[in-house]
């Protein structure tokens, strides 16, 4: 997994997210790939940077399967199965803030294996954000609902599709630093989740 366990914030998983970077093995970028203007996980970096969730510190990344699938074909349920305890133990140990299931198996994955109470707060095309409630994930408060953005590559790549993308992430996120105000002082567990400050890359898509 990507990112510092102890500090996470936002805990972003689906199905073979990776922090792999050619340029340089030191620098991980979370959701980086391989192939510039065609790699789903460059248009997730964007979204998460210009939505100020990029920050290394408040970002954890993982991955419903463990193990890469040869030539980057979806994950067969026995797949999954044999790996939803390391993701259940990742989950339960970390306590997130903020869950970032991407795609239908991470979402698959969370209302199979939570015991979520679910409040819808916003919703786009692409980006479905809930207030949530769980005796298993106590200190899991937002959802963040991810259409993978292969999605988007399948459907043609186009720009209005990658920018209701996210359009959607930056308003589900304005939303839950408005909300996290609100019950900050009621927890001495989160830190900031909004760093304006945080320069980073911009990659083409």
């Amino acid at each position: 997994p990507y990112g510092i366990p102890y500090k996470t914030v936002y805990y972003a998983f689906g199905q073979s997210l990776h922090s792999y970077n050619p340029r340089n093995i030191y620098f991980q970028i979370p959701f980086k790939g391989n192939i510039p203007k065609k790699d789903s996980g460059i248009l997730l970096y964007n979204g998460f940077n210009l939505a100020g969730i990029i920050e290394r510190e408040n970002l954890m990344v993982s991955n419903v399967v463990k193990c890469h699938p040869p030539g980057n074909r979806g994950s067969k349920p026995y797949e999954i199965k044999n790996c939803q305890s390391f993701l259940i133990v990742e989950l339960t140990t970390i306590n997130p803030l903020v869950l970032v299931p991407i795609g239908k198996d991470a979402w698959n994955f969370v209302i199979t294996n939570f015991d979520f109470s679910l409040t819808e707060l916003y919703k786009n095309s692409y980006v479905q954000l809930f207030f949530s409630n769980s005796e298993k994930l106590k200190e899991t408060k937002f959802i963040i609902k991810l259409t993978h953005p292969s999605y988007i590559q399948r459907r043609g790549n186009k720009l209005k599709d990658k920018i209701d993308f996210i359009k959607g992430l930056i308003k589900a996120n304005e939303i839950i630093v408005k909300e996290f105000e609100k019950m900050k002082d009621k927890s001495e567990k989160f830190y900031v989740i909004n760093i304006k400050d945080f320069k980073v890359p911009f990659y083409e898509v």
